[in-house]
């Protein structure tokens, strides 16, 4: 069970904070959902998460070691997925190589992956052809054929059809009753209440409510969060 800790955390850009100042601790299972509006900050969290961006003070940790020097622990998915110009099993092998994984256990992984994620018959299409939902897809298997033990999710379903919805969210909760820890960032609501067990939820900025899911949605301790779901944030 990963530890996820923000100690005394600000991110500021030009010197306007943008993020913080946020102190938690989180043991990290299940799936947590990260609300907010736009420009609340979840994006920039995520990143934080993921030790693509460093903290302008205090500190982001994994277990007490740096986001930065653990990020091959995490997987990560974006809105858009980058689709590299060669074929779905070349793109899901590409996060093995970069890792320096032995090329005895590669096609066996990605294999996995692939079949995990409902793409096997896909495996030597180009990622260029993939439909958006299979796009999304292949970037999930990308970011799970490492094993992590964190999977962090950036609106990944927003420019998604319904079906295409529900089965990346299917897969979603596949991967968490597996063990790996899931935060998924998300401006659909109904989404949070299918897959989430607690809520980080985000404004301005701040962190105003963490909190179970079920008591998140049914009773909301923060102004913010009521104006939120009342769609008046």
């Amino acid at each position: 069970m990963p530890e996820l800790s923000f100690t005394a955390m600000e991110y500021r850009i030009d010197g306007k904070l943008f993020l913080g100042p946020l102190d938690l601790t989180q043991d990290c299972t299940g799936v947590t959902a990260v609300l907010g509006a736009n420009g609340a900050g979840k994006s920039l969290f995520l990143s934080l998460c993921q030790g693509m961006i460093s903290p302008t003070s205090g500190t982001v940790t994994w277990d007490r070691a740096s986001a930065a020097k653990t990020r091959s622990k995490r997987g990560i998915v974006f809105q858009s997925p980058t689709l590299l110009r060669r074929s779905v099993y070349d793109n899901v092998a590409f996060a093995l190589l970069a890792t320096g994984v032995d090329k005895s256990q590669i096609a066996p992984r990605v294999d996995a992956a692939l079949a995990r994620v409902n793409l096997s018959d896909k495996s030597h299409a180009p990622a260029g052809a993939l439909s958006g939902g299979e796009g999304q897809r292949m970037a999930l298997a990308r970011a799970i054929v490492n094993a992590p033990d964190v999977l962090l999710l950036d609106e990944p379903s927003s420019a998604l059809d319904p079906a295409s919805v529900r089965q990346f969210e299917e897969i979603v909760k596949q991967i968490a009753v597996q063990g790996v820890a899931v935060f998924i960032a998300t401006h659909d609501i109904g989404q949070a209440k299918r897959l989430a067990h607690d809520i980080l939820f985000l404004d301005m900025g701040k962190i105003k409510e963490h909190s179970l899911a079920d008591s998140f949605f049914t009773s909301p301790k923060s102004n913010a969060a009521q104006r939120y779901l009342e769609g008046r944030l």
